[in-house]
């Protein structure tokens, strides 16, 4: 009897123990999210979202597989992406100093979709926070394809591709002094017109780099457009947004993906082949 007395205490110790030890690890393996990052049922985009966890939220850790880590938050369990996890800063307060830096003026600009500010101009350099779609940044210059920006407390670069105004060029300022509301252009290009997607007078007044290179010649422009703007996602009138667009066509999104110039043919009534 006291054998048995004695076992049952032993294994009551290393139980207690085990329960300790887990704790500890898992109280100890807590992180905090570096962006507004969405927790899925499973390891991977086509997993069903469960909730977005807020910027500098604490989650425990639970595994991690393949780049995606299971965690808990607010007692609910799941996945997020494990490259949102770790090196957080304050959040931003929505406010920079817009009117210079380093000797270059900032200028304003919107961010058409949700987009990752990163600590370097290319995709292999980490995000710091992921900027919503719609949010106002400060530019102070861009090259290749990458904006130096600003956004709260945060200072880094986000992909010209998604701040409008910007597209994938170096900015040159125009040359001229061309005043666009005198000429209504056109929207008709190859046979085909594009006035859901196009209006010249605010394609110009919108992207300056162009006019400076191509430029008021309304042919010039709108055949830019056509054979490069759509590819780049530039927005060629005020009322459509192709990112907007996308967001709010799901059964468009699972047949165009990411081939940004099939929704501009789309909404213009425009044949098209992939």
């Amino acid at each position: 009897m006291k054998m048995k007395q004695k076992m049952l205490i032993t294994f009551a110790t290393m139980a207690a123990v085990f329960c300790l030890f887990v704790t500890s690890a898992f109280a100890n393996d807590v992180q905090q999210t570096n962006g507004n990052v969405n927790m899925r049922i499973g390891p991977g985009t086509q997993y069903e979202k469960i909730c977005v966890v807020p910027v500098g939220s604490s989650v425990y850790i639970i595994q991690n597989d393949n780049g995606w880590s299971n965690v808990e938050y607010n007692n609910t369990q799941g996945w997020i992406a494990t490259k949102y996890l770790g090196g957080y800063a304050p959040a931003p307060n929505n406010n920079y100093v817009s009117n210079s830096y380093n000797d270059n003026p900032i200028q304003d600009h919107t961010v058409t979709a949700d987009v990752n500010l990163r600590s370097g101009p290319g995709t292999n350099y980490g995000a710091y926070i992921v900027v919503p779609a719609g949010s106002v940044i400060g530019v102070d210059s861009y090259s290749n394809g990458w904006a130096h920006s600003y956004y709260g407390n945060y200072e880094g670069y986000i992909s010209t591709s998604y701040v409008s105004g910007l597209g994938g060029y170096t900015y040159t300022a125009p040359t001229n002094n061309y005043n666009y509301n005198n000429n209504s252009g056109t929207t008709w290009y190859n046979g085909n017109n594009y006035a859901n997607v196009y209006d010249y007078r605010y394609y110009a007044a919108t992207y300056p780099d162009l006019v400076a290179v191509l430029g008021t010649d309304p042919n010039a422009l709108i055949a830019h457009f056509v054979n490069s703007g759509m590819n780049e996602g530039r927005q060629g009138i005020s009322s459509f947004n192709v990112y907007s667009y996308r967001n709010e066509h799901p059964d468009l999104s699972s047949q165009f993906g990411d081939n940004l110039r099939m929704y501009y043919l789309y909404a213009c009534g425009i044949p098209f082949t992939f």
